[in-house]
């Protein structure tokens, strides 16, 4: 399975409208988590159908006029069964069952407070959701905090004690970063030179339960699309139970000069007949 977790920072704006609509067609996610909307429902609900999402589940924004802040909206589709949980101004968490998925997992969408002084309520609200969720979890999305030195490039720095909650909430709850590839930082301030500010504010923490039953889940940074944060793509997947190697066969003339061809040709026939016979015929 495929999710798309972006901080859009603003669905009001055309430009990033396109970029939206360019980030789904490159991407086509199963799941779709949007941070900042600034939108109401009756908006959203045309977004939706405008990029053909079956389902969604909206939190609308605050205020009016140039007041509107944040909003969360999850979209998804057909083929994917969701059960929303729960939803906040800072989350929305549920429950995902695939049809090629044997048991259900938990998921959950997060926007962290961007409030220096409220760091501490982001850590505590995962916290929460972990304590609900059971031990088959993952997370996405904005935590807006950081969790070392490596996370900030530019501007003053965190303390250690700063850092510090997030880790101990990590510990606690016994979460692990999902794999990351990519540019390291997923926000900028956008400013040149020594002004210019980047941290790792997007990420995915899962459970070690969850990474057990889905090993080859990661996370890849992909391109700013119209906002100050990029778009992360959260590739869900599991290794297959029964691992088949397909054997291409490809025949060479000199081989019938050898005594011990006829023996190999059936030996190759015997591994897998299926394959041998597709590959003589592509021959």
């Amino acid at each position: 399975m495929k999710a798309v977790s972006w901080n859009c920072r603003g669905l009001g704006s055309p430009r990033v409208v396109r970029g939206l609509a360019r980030l789904l067609k490159t991407e086509n996610p199963q799941l779709v988590f949007l941070m900042e909307t600034r939108l109401k429902k009756d908006e959203m609900l045309k977004l939706k159908l405008k990029f053909n999402f079956a389902f969604d589940l909206v939190v609308e924004c605050r205020g009016s006029g140039r007041d509107r802040a944040e909003g969360l909206c999850l979209w998804w589709n057909e083929g994917t069964d969701i059960s929303i949980q729960s939803s906040s101004p800072n989350h929305i968490a549920g429950i995902c069952q695939q049809e090629d998925d044997d048991e259900p997992w938990f998921f959950a969408g997060v926007y962290g407070y961007p409030e220096e002084a409220r760091k501490k309520d982001t850590w505590n609200l995962i916290q929460a959701i972990t304590t609900e969720s059971g031990n088959n979890m993952i997370l996405f999305g904005d935590i807006n905090d950081i969790l070392c030195d490596s996370d900030k490039r530019g501007g003053n720095m965190r303390s250690d004690s700063q850092m510090n909650w997030g880790r101990s909430i990590m510990d606690i709850c016994e979460l692990q970063e999902v794999r990351f590839e990519g540019y390291p930082f997923t926000w900028t301030n956008g400013r040149a030179g020594n002004q210019n500010i980047q941290c790792r504010l997007d990420r995915s923490l899962c459970s070690t339960s969850f990474l057990h039953n889905f090993p080859l889940t990661k996370v890849h940074q992909l391109e700013r699309f119209g906002s100050d944060h990029a778009a992360l793509r959260i590739l869900i997947q599991k290794e297959p139970d029964n691992e088949r190697r397909s054997y291409l066969f490809r025949f060479e003339e000199a081989w019938s000069k050898e005594s011990s061809c006829s023996e190999l040709v059936n030996q190759l026939w015997k591994r897998d007949p299926g394959n041998f016979q597709q590959q003589v015929r592509a021959m």
